[in-house]
């Protein structure tokens, strides 16, 4: 059998001999989400999703945001501020006539006792969010795909795209968690809301607070996956992917600021 594959090559000089792309090992996918994602996303597509290819990626990013919490928790500067913030807020309830004085104690004496809901929320909450948010967003990227780009792929390919995005957002939660260090304030990012300090609340302020680097950042990559895992066209890609961005951002301002105790968040 051999000799007569050699015999063929022989008598077909031009006959093409078909490469079988090889897989990218787990580290270069990693490594190149940051330098050439679009490489990366072309290699993936040839091979069934692999599950390591996001759940370690994802598993470091909520081990990452569960520290941050527990660092900002236990961080004394911020503590002041955050039980400032709870006095002012609550404050203005009895100023307008909502709250009496004794209530106001009474809740506050009721935060420092609910600590322990505290940590069992952030243990619980963290990874359960992580993964209900990674789950409904493939589905919305993937019917982006089905339909805007009019491009083929699987949704698991998509919940791979959006575990290795998860690194950059690895880098978000440590870079704010430095700031948050330095500046003594909690959950303080490197976004518009840092700079233009006088807005404090509302939807301009939730506005602000999406507007970062990291977001877009992460956005680009997206869209350059999508495109990359369905064969479809990069810029159309992006921009659609930016367009449902800008959807969440408002939809996330205009109405989660109208639910009590969440316009400010």
């Amino acid at each position: 059998m051999e000799n007569e594959t050699l015999n063929n090559q022989e008598l077909n000089p031009n006959s093409e001999v078909v490469n079988t792309p090889e897989q990218m090992s787990f580290i270069d996918k990693v490594v190149g989400v940051f330098t050439s994602p679009g490489e990366v996303f072309s290699s993936i597509k040839n091979f069934p999703p692999k599950a390591v290819d996001w759940i370690i990626p994802t598993l470091i990013l909520i081990i990452v945001v569960i520290a941050s919490q527990l660092i900002q928790m236990n961080n004394p500067v911020i503590k002041s501020e955050l039980r400032q913030k709870q006095i002012q807020a609550m404050q203005k309830y009895v100023d307008e006539g909502k709250m009496t004085q004794e209530q106001m104690d009474q809740a506050l004496d009721n935060m420092e006792k609910m600590k322990g809901f505290q940590l069992m929320g952030i243990f619980i909450g963290v990874p359960i969010g992580t993964l209900i948010v990674m789950a409904f967003m493939a589905l919305i990227y993937w019917l982006l795909v089905k339909f805007a780009l009019k491009g083929k792929t699987g949704y698991g390919y998509v919940f791979v795209l959006l575990g290795l995005t998860n690194l950059i957002a690895v880098i978000q939660v440590i870079v704010s968690l430095i700031l948050s260090v330095v500046l003594g304030k909690f959950n303080a990012a490197p976004n518009v809301s840092l700079i233009v300090s006088s807005v404090t609340q509302g939807p301009m302020y939730s506005i602000f607070k999406s507007l970062d680097p990291f977001s877009i950042w992460s956005m680009i990559v997206v869209g350059i996956g999508l495109a990359k895992l369905s064969d479809t066209n990069v810029t159309k890609s992006i921009i659609w992917v930016f367009i449902l961005w800008i959807v969440y951002i408002l939809l996330t301002a205009f109405v989660l600021t109208k639910v009590p105790f969440l316009g400010g968040m």
